[in-house]
């Protein structure tokens, strides 16, 4: 054993000799990406218990909540064990000894070293004792997919057989093509042969489609926090926040420098430009607002829902209780339809209104209706979880969703299912059509996997 692996053991003996073992179900060493911090997170059923109680005070069902923080290793009340014990591990690790042009793998090699050699020993139980133990090694932010694949490095087939069916560990079906690479994304839009893309953590990408497929455009920014972004209805200008600022640019075969075009009061978390080009409407977590294309204020609301714009230049948007239909060049309500919540998700497209609520921590059954005439049509959600974002093709013939989980999901107007896709996304979060067949999906990737991806209706 290297040095490093000696220190960690003998630091994980001496925390695992204070714990409480009986009610254990997983035990991980928890670090950064860089290996420069490790610790020991213990994971209880007392603990996870008391936990999703906490969360379920709050609004929740004590179930779905305790599935989803089973192995969370901020939300364990034994997170972060051993400070005095990992003295010497922290002096190894802030020393020159693990320098050079691995340091990084060195260090992770050592921590699975010294859960192997304690697990060898027989510290973590024989036998069935040992099967009623998962082995971890954990980061903040990760993957299902990352936990699985250190788990399998330290855990017999019994604990992973268990532990597969407690991890979400989704395959790609149907993605047909994949553009970029980023963390998460959360805004995506198209319009004229232009595919817009950007993301929290200043991923920003721009896409035009020639005959030979999707192109890069060049000297598109990187950084800032761009949570909202939208491409002017012909495809040929960006608007993009960056914060409570919004800025524009022309795009060419470049883009060309971003300015600033309004700085609203909050941060922006939406926006699109109505059909017409007259209106864009800006999403933030205060007042939203109306602007026209010089920057000035139209008009403002309190609506904080999703939105879609209708091809009469009437906006929906969903409120506490449901949606409004506003005039785009005035605000003024057009008609309100009550549906007892806010939604979590809104398409439009002529007469018809597809709607989705439910599937979030609080346990509320995933619905979603396609509403034309004051007729609802429940569509079959069978299998999906959160509905995040929807979107009707340019024909009005397919409504696609975007999901947590990584699902993609498309029906036909009365309801029905017609296909079922998936990335390897943890949530698919935005949905566009780029033409009638062709459906592109983003979201949250912690493997940093495709930005975007595509699925076709072949």
């Amino acid at each position: 054993m290297s040095a490093l692996s000696e220190a960690l053991a003998d630091a994980v003996r001496s925390v695992w000799a204070g714990l409480d073992t009986s009610d254990l179900y997983g035990l991980a060493l928890f670090t950064d990406p860089a290996a420069e911090f490790i610790r020991v997170t213990a994971f209880s059923r007392a603990g996870l218990r008391a936990t999703a109680e906490q969360y379920a005070s709050r609004g929740g069902d004590l179930a779905v909540l305790a599935d989803e923080l089973r192995w969370s290793p901020a939300d364990s009340p034994r997170h972060c064990l051993g400070d005095d014990a990992f003295a010497e591990v922290d002096a190894l690790l802030s020393s020159d000894a693990l320098e050079g042009w691995d340091r990084v793998g060195v260090r992770f090699g050592a921590v699975f070293e010294a859960l192997r050699t304690l697990d060898g020993e027989g510290l973590f139980g024989k036998g069935a004792a040992r099967e009623g133990l998962t082995l971890h090694v954990m980061q903040g932010d990760q993957s299902d997919r990352s936990r699985w694949e250190n788990a399998e490095r330290l855990n017999p087939p019994a604990v992973l057989a268990r532990l597969r069916t407690q991890l979400q560990l989704s395959e790609e079906v149907g993605v047909s093509e994949g553009l970029g690479s980023a963390y998460q994304i959360s805004a995506l839009d198209y319009a004229g042969g232009t595919l817009l893309a950007t993301g929290s953590g200043g991923e920003f990408f721009v896409w035009r489609r020639d005959q030979e497929g999707w192109v890069a455009v060049d000297d598109v920014p990187s950084g800032g926090a761009r949570w909202a972004a939208a491409l002017t209805p012909d495809g040929a200008g960006v608007y993009a926040s960056d914060g409570n600022t919004i800025q524009t640019a022309p795009i060419r075969k470049r883009l060309r420098g971003l300015r600033d075009f309004h700085v609203a009061p909050n941060q922006v978390r939406c926006m699109a430009w109505s059909p017409g080009g007259g209106t864009l409407f800006v999403g933030t977590w205060g007042p939203s607002l109306a602007l026209d294309w010089t920057g000035a204020i139209r008009w403002e609301t309190g609506a904080v829902g999703p939105i879609a714009w209708a091809s009469d230049e009437v906006l929906a948007v969903g409120t506490d209780d449901g949606v409004d239909w506003l005039d785009g060049a005035t605000g003024e309500v057009r008609r309100r339809m009550q549906t007892g919540g806010c939604p979590g998700a809104l398409a439009v497209s002529g007469e018809s209104a597809a709607v989705a609520w439910g599937g979030g921590f609080d346990g509320t059954p995933v619905s979603l209706q396609i509403i034309r005439d004051g007729d609802a049509v429940p569509c079959d959600v069978g299998g999906l979880r959160e509905v995040k974002a929807l979107a009707w093709s340019p024909d009005g013939q397919w409504l696609a969703a975007a999901c947590f989980g990584g699902d993609v999901a498309v029906w036909h107007p009365d309801g029905r299912r017609a296909r079922s896709w998936r990335g390897r996304h943890e949530s698919m979060g935005q949905v566009v059509w780029v033409d009638e067949r062709t459906v592109a999906a983003a979201g949250r990737d912690v493997d940093r996997g495709s930005a975007v991806v595509m699925f076709r209706m072949d």
